[in-house]
């Protein structure tokens, strides 16, 4: 499959596919946005971007709303391959993994 990754490598592959939705859906509501930051964190998604609408604008909330919805559905993902996972937690490092994933971690 071949995609824009305008994130860089920052997220795995697992999570791509919901990054380039937020992206795409974003773009849509303001041509002007961009992406400030993407990274996972304690296996969360964090999407930090800018925006040419002001905080309290509808847009920026719909805008806040889809990054909302993109991260929760990062927390029920597994970063690696994409299926179904919740936050594993190992030698002191978080990751949303499946069951086969989590065991290969250990």
């Amino acid at each position: 499959m071949s995609y824009e990754e305008p994130w860089g490598d920052e997220v795995d592959k697992g999570w791509a596919l919901i990054v380039l939705q937020c992206h795409k859906e974003l773009k849509h509501l303001d041509p002007q946005y961009k992406i400030s930051q993407i990274k996972e964190k304690f296996g969360g998604l964090r999407y930090y971007f800018d925006s040419s609408f002001d905080y309290d604008s509808t847009t920026r909330k719909i805008m806040d709303y889809v990054v909302e919805a993109a991260e929760h559905r990062c927390s029920k993902t597994c970063e690696i391959c994409g299926s179904g996972g919740k936050l594993c937690k190992n030698n002191g490092w978080y990751k949303t993994l499946c069951d086969e994933h989590a065991k290969e971690q250990r």
